[in-house]
Formats: C-alpha cells, sequence, structure tokens
C-alpha cells in the first residue's frame, strides 16, 4: 500500500498564519515559543513536538490535522464556540496602543448597544403580536415593523 500523501506542516502553518492575518512575531508572543524555534518550524528545518502542535492549532483556529497536512477539513472540530479565539484576541488588545485600545473599547461598546437595542425591539414587536384577544395579520405585522424601523416615530 502506498504512504498518504500529505502536505508539509510548514506550509500548512504559513497558510494559517495569513488566512489568520497574523504575523510570526504575535504567535510567538501569544505562544510562548523562541522565535529560532518558530522560524525553524516555517523553514521546515524542524517538526515541533505534539503539545506544540496543540499550542499551535489552539492559537491559530485550526484542526491539529490540518496543520500536520493530512487532508481533513481546516477548521476545529466540534469548534462551535470562539473559545479558542477570545486568548488571541485578549492579546492582539494588550499589543494596541492607548488611543487604539480606546478606539476598540468604543466599537465594541457601540456594537454591545446595538445589539442591546435589536434585541429589545424584537421583545417589544413580539409582545405586541401576542395579544390574543385580536386577531394579528401578516400585513398588521409588516406595519408594525415599519414604524419600529422608522427613523421618524
Amino acid at each position: 500500500m502506498a504512504p498518504i500523501e500529505k502536505a508539509q506542516l510548514k506550509d500548512r502553518l504559513k497558510d494559517a498564519l495569513i488566512r489568520r492575518s497574523l504575523r510570526q512575531t504575535d504567535l510567538v508572543e501569544y505562544c510562548g515559543f523562541d522565535k529560532g524555534q518558530l522560524s525553524s518550524w516555517l523553514s521546515g528545518k524542524y517538526r515541533p513536538r505534539q503539545h506544540n502542535i496543540e499550542k499551535l492549532a489552539k492559537a491559530l483556529s485550526v484542526n491539529e490535522a490540518w496543520l500536520m497536512g493530512y487532508d481533513v477539513p481546516m477548521e476545529r472540530p466540534n469548534d462551535h464556540s470562539q473559545k479558542e479565539t477570545i486568548p488571541l484576541i485578549s492579546h492582539c488588545y494588550r499589543l494596541l496602543n492607548t488611543a487604539n485600545r480606546a478606539k476598540a473599547d468604543q466599537y465594541i461598546q457601540n456594537l454591545y448597544e446595538l445589539q442591546s437595542m435589536q434585541t429589545e425591539n424584537e421583545q417589544l414587536l413580539n409582545a405586541a403580536h401576542e395579544r390574543t384577544d385580536i386577531s394579528v395579520t401578516e400585513e398588521m405585522k409588516r406595519h408594525d415593523n415599519e414604524l419600529m424601523d422608522s427613523d421618524e416615530f
């Protein structure tokens, strides 16, 4: 039986860095690797040990088997949440200067407020449509939605 052809770890590592818009220094700082270690892995001179492959995969939010070169999906299995990316986001936030941290804080606050307003509007609309003493038609719902979305009121 012929051996299974697989991609090189160095190529997958480079690909993941590009896809995640990360620099080598980001990965070194986040994972605590030595610059030389990462450089030797990227050049293909050495191959990382399994525990370092796990760190790399988590930091890059990729499937370990994919990173090792196997023909599997790139995304981490059962990764329905963004748990692995939270530490990386936190790390990148710490790298921002004071002015950019303030911008990031304001942007996040604005997103949260917008989300809260949308949720509140949806709850109001649902409450208005849950009355049982009247028959609400689709046309009435559309009209209510238009009123709620209008800047005039």
